[in-house]
């Protein structure tokens, strides 16, 4: 494991990754060490600015690790959309399984099973077809075993 003030200085120094950047190699995180220093600098920042609910400064070299191992799977491009996808919508710190399943979904926020119960309660006649759409949709990824 590097030490934090390794990450940090080079998240520091690193450039910002352009998601509309032609350039941007569609390699998988875990193959490219510019895809996770890209990551690294995100998280950083998400580190400086969200909310952290009790997390030191020192579990950052631990978040980025988890968030390399989570993501390994998916290309940078992917993780950045996914990452400002989720940041229009919330103020706190995404979790690895957070970013993974807003991919898993088309950039579309992870399921919540307050928003299916909800739905599911409405008569059928008075559902819209995008809570049918919703559920359906929950209910595929509840029986397939989805985040």
């Amino acid at each position: 494991m590097e030490q934090i003030s390794k990450v940090l200085n080079r998240s520091r120094n690193a450039p910002k990754p352009q998601s509309d950047d032609p350039q941007l190699p569609e390699v998988t995180l875990g193959q490219s060490q510019e895809a996770k220093q890209a990551l690294a600098t995100m998280l950083y920042q998400c580190f400086q600015t969200l909310k952290l609910y009790g997390k030191e400064p020192e579990a950052l070299e631990a978040t980025v690790n988890l968030f390399q191992i989570v993501l390994a799977d998916y290309t940078m491009r992917q993780i950045e959309d996914a990452l400002r996808f989720y940041l229009r919508h919330h103020n706190e710190m995404p979790a690895p399984a957070d970013i993974a399943q807003i991919i898993d979904r088309g950039n579309k926020p992870p399921f919540e099973q307050a928003v299916y119960v909800n739905f599911s309660r409405k008569p059928a006649e008075n559902r819209t077809s995008e809570e049918w759409a919703y559920m359906r949709e929950y209910e595929k990824n509840a029986m397939t075993g989805g985040g």
